[in-house]
């Protein structure tokens, strides 16, 4: 969803803004329970010095994972790759070939 609001793909996506807000608080539901509930312990157990780079590189690793699934469906999979059948191979060849 938040990629929906970017200026150079804005008007390619549907994504209303109750929708937007709606998965806003889905994921912030999800977040404030995994800091307090179900990682409590290994949060707390970081020093306060180094919470705020681990909690970061915590959910940057978890947003890596979430964009890994997305890419690995097969339509999406599929999607990414079909601007090669518009692809001019007569300009790129001599580019291309070793």
């Amino acid at each position: 969803m938040a990629m929906s609001a970017h200026p150079d793909i804005q008007g390619l996506s549907t994504v209303s803004e109750a929708a937007r807000t709606e998965t806003d608080k889905q994921v912030a539901a999800l977040v404030s329970r995994l800091i307090s509930v179900t990682c409590v312990g290994e949060v707390r157990a970081l020093g306060k010095q180094e919470r705020k780079a681990r909690m970061e590189e915590a959910f940057g690793s978890l947003g890596e994972v979430a964009m890994l699934e997305l890419m690995s469906n097969q339509n999406v999979a599929s999607s990414v790759n079909n601007y090669t059948q518009f692809l001019d191979f007569s300009k790129l060849k001599d580019l291309l070939q070793p």
